[in-house]
C-alpha cells in the first residue's frame, strides 16, 4: 500500500478514511452476492405448489450495516422453506392416510454456500488490493 500525504495531518487522515472506505466497499460486495443468491433461489424452485412453487418470491434480503461492518442475511419466509429445503419424514394427514417423506429440495443452502465463499473470495481480494496481507483464506 502506498500512502501519499504531506505532513502528520495528511497520514493521519488516510489512516482514519481507510476503514470507512474498506467497510463500504464490503458492504457493497456483501449486499450484492446476497441479492444473487435471492435472485438464483427463486430461479431455482419448482414450479407447482406440490413441488415447492410457494416458495418463489418468498426470498428476501436484509441488511444490517454499521461503521464496523454488515450483515447481509438471506432468508426464505415461506410457511415450508425448511420442510422443502430438508426434507420430511412419513407424514399423515388429518384422516390419518400416508403421504410419505418428502425428499430434500436441496435448493437454498448450496446457491447460498456458493454465493457466500463468493463474497469471501472477493472480501479477501479487497484487502489485498489495499495492502493488507491475508493468510489462511483461500
Amino acid at each position: 500500500m502506498a500512502f501519499i500525504w504531506t505532513g502528520l495531518d495528511g497520514l493521519k487522515a488516510d489512516l482514519r478514511g481507510m476503514p470507512e472506505r474498506l467497510t463500504k466497499a464490503a458492504t457493497n460486495i456483501c449486499v450484492h452476492r446476497a441479492n444473487i443468491a435471492r435472485g438464483k433461489i427463486d430461479a431455482a424452485y419448482p414450479l407447482g405448489p406440490e413441488k415447492g412453487g410457494h416458495l418463489k418470491g418468498k426470498t428476501k434480503v436484509t441488511v444490517q450495516a454499521n461503521e464496523h461492518g454488515v450483515i447481509a442475511t438471506v432468508r426464505n419466509n415461506a410457511k415450508n422453506a425448511l420442510s422443502f429445503e430438508y426434507g420430511t419424514q412419513v407424514r399423515r394427514n388429518s384422516k390419518n392416510s400416508n403421504r410419505g417423506a418428502a425428499p430434500p429440495g436441496n435448493v437454498f443452502m448450496p446457491i447460498a454456500d456458493r454465493e457466500q465463499e463468493a463474497a469471501h473470495a472477493e472480501l479477501v481480494d479487497l484487502l489485498v488490493r489495499n495492502g493488507h496481507e491475508v493468510s489462511g483464506a483461500r
